[in-house]
């Protein structure tokens, strides 16, 4: 047992701290930015990471969480590459004090291909329609979770779909996908088809959050999308962006007028 502990603990270091190096020295290079370690972001990232780990056997196997509510506000939340329904924990929590239901979406097959997971998020808001025709539907995507969001809102036109809202999204695709798994981690890769594909068009009421110290897209400047960009104050890594009080307010804000004062 003290091995295994000792195991995740060495990977939930190891990992982030060399994908942030890999992330700071490339922006360096070929972005003319400054070479930049948060190291507060770079702990709380790490922090993180470890409590991933530990949930991520119990997560695979168990049914993800999902709430009604008594209003007509409804979220489907989609995560990211090799991510489960823990990545949207402290978003669920504000969900439930806004009085707003939500649905995390469990991908089948967990690393197919993007446009087949679009197909299941038709089906699941299909089934909630049928339910309840009368809801507000919104979609919240973090990662690749927000390509999957963005790729459902350019090809279906669903005008069911109130609001699209991605955080941490590889718009342009991420380099570091190349040590990924699967169809879905072969289609972020930059100049894949599916990236090609995607649309000029920015989708409205589509907002896009981000954060300038980003852990796992590379190059950086592929995580802004065409319009509506929401830069985050604090120097966040990847999956903690998720977790920041602004990318929550931001959310809950969008959800409930649809808009945002900052822009940027």
């Amino acid at each position: 047992m003290v091995y295994i502990l000792s195991f995740i603990l060495i990977i939930a270091i190891a990992y982030p701290s060399l994908t942030l190096l890999y992330c700071a020295y490339y922006d360096y290079l070929n972005e003319n930015k400054r070479f930049v370690i948060p190291i507060g972001g770079l702990l709380k990232e790490c922090l993180l990471q470890i409590i991933v780990f530990i949930y991520l056997p119990f997560d695979m196997v168990r049914d993800w969480d999902h709430k009604d509510s008594a209003s007509n506000e409804f979220v489907f939340l989609l995560p990211g590459y090799t991510e489960t329904e823990f990545i949207f924990w402290r978003l669920k929590r504000s969900l439930k004090a806004n009085n707003i239901g939500y649905k995390v979406i469990k991908y089948k097959p967990f690393f197919g291909d993007l446009e087949r997971q679009t197909l299941l998020l038709n089906y699941e808001i299909d089934f909630l329609v049928e339910r309840n025709n009368n809801c507000n539907i919104h979609l919240v995507g973090h990662s690749m979770g927000g390509l999957v969001g963005r790729l459902y809102c350019e090809n279906y036109q669903d005008n069911r779909v109130q609001n699209l809202i991605m955080v941490s999204t590889p718009h342009n695709g991420t380099l570091l996908s190349i040590i990924g798994y699967g169809t879905s981690a072969k289609q972020m890769r930059p100049g894949s088809d599916l990236i090609e594909n995607l649309k000029n068009e920015p989708i409205e009421n589509a907002i896009n959050i981000y954060s300038i110290s980003d852990s796992l897209v590379c190059p950086r400047s592929s995580c802004k999308y065409l319009k509506n960009n929401f830069k985050i104050r604090n120097q966040a890594l990847h999956n903690s962006t998720m977790f920041e009080s602004e990318t929550i307010d931001l959310i809950i804000n969008h959800l409930r007028d649809g808009k945002n004062t900052r822009i940027r």
